[in-house]
């Protein structure tokens, strides 16, 4: 069961932090679009909630995975 759950985490944090080889080309945006929804997120905090998320999951999956090497851990 550990195992498995050690086994799914792994599988997670190398989708999350992989880059998809097959992605969509980028959109064209509106620069002013661009502009609104990056002040809104920052206004909002949604800029920084990725980094807080992966700051607050990395010491629970190194403490799941001790074995995995740190150069697979991205300090975020």
């Amino acid at each position: 069961m550990v195992k498995n759950i050690s086994l799914s985490a792994a599988l997670a944090m190398f989708m999350m932090f992989s880059t998809h080889r097959h992605a969509a080309a980028p959109v064209d945006v509106n620069t002013a679009t661009a502009k609104r929804t990056k002040e809104r997120m920052s206004v909002t905090g949604g800029a920084d909630l990725g980094r807080q998320t992966a700051r607050n999951m990395l010491p629970a999956f190194k403490k799941m995975l001790p074995d995995l090497p740190d150069s697979l851990y991205i300090s975020a």
